[in-house]
C-alpha cells in the first residue's frame, strides 16, 4: 500500500507529464502484422499505431523555415528590414495558395498555381483591416463577382512576390534545409 507522500509525488509526475512537449507527438502507422497479434489488440482505438522513435522528427514546414531565413537574411543585412512586411504578405499567400507542407513536398505545379493566383490578384488587395482578415482567394472571387475587368497587380508586383519564393528555396538548399533538385522548380516564372 503507498503512503500519502507516496501518492502526491505520482500525481505531480503525471502533472509534468501533461505539460511535457512530446506528450501528444505525432504518432506513426506501424505496420499490423495480423498473424502476430492477438485479435483483440485489433479492435483497440489505437490499433497499428506507435510512438514514432525519440528522435524522429517531422521535417519543418515551409512557414517556419521562411521565417529562420528571414530573420537571418534581416540580421545579416541580406535582406532590408522594410522588406520584411512585403515578404511576410508573400508568404501568407503562398500558404493560402500551396498550402504550409514540407519543402520537399513543393513541386513546379505549385509556383505555377502561386504565379496564377498572383496574375489574378486585384491591384488593391488587403487594404483594410476588414480585407486583411479575408483569404487570398475570396478577395479574388469578390472582386471577379464585382467586375470580370477589374484592374490586376502589374507584372512587377507579381515578380516582387516570386523574387521572395525563388530566394527562399536557394537560401534553404545552402542552408541544408532541403536537398537540391536535379533541377530548381522554382525558377523561370518572372513575368
Amino acid at each position: 500500500q503507498l503512503g500519502p507522500d507516496h501518492r502526491r509525488e505520482r500525481q505531480v509526475d503525471r502533472a509534468q507529464q501533461d505539460q511535457h512537449p512530446a506528450v501528444g507527438q505525432r504518432r506513426h502507422v506501424a505496420r499490423v502484422v495480423a498473424d502476430r497479434r492477438p485479435e483483440a489488440e485489433f479492435d483497440r482505438p489505437d490499433a497499428g499505431l506507435l510512438p514514432g522513435p525519440p528522435d524522429a522528427v517531422s521535417p519543418p514546414l515551409f512557414s517556419e523555415v521562411i521565417a529562420e531565413s528571414l530573420k537571418r537574411r534581416i540580421a545579416s543585412r541580406e535582406l532590408a528590414k522594410s522588406a520584411l512586411q512585403d515578404a511576410q504578405s508573400t508568404t501568407r499567400i503562398w500558404c493560402e495558395v500551396v498550402g504550409d507542407r514540407p519543402l520537399v513536398s513543393y513541386r513546379r505545379s505549385d509556383v505555377s498555381r502561386f504565379q496564377e493566383t498572383l496574375i489574378k490578384l486585384p491591384k488593391h488587395y488587403w487594404r483594410s483591416e476588414a480585407e486583411r482578415k479575408k483569404p487570398i482567394l475570396q478577395v479574388i472571387a469578390e472582386a471577379e463577382s464585382r467586375n470580370k475587368n477589374y484592374a490586376r497587380l502589374q507584372n512587377t508586383t507579381v515578380n516582387k512576390h516570386l523574387c521572395v519564393i525563388a530566394p527562399f528555396f536557394e537560401w534553404a538548399i545552402k542552408h541544408e534545409k532541403m536537398q537540391e533538385p536535379d533541377k530548381p522548380f522554382w525558377n523561370g516564372f518572372m513575368l
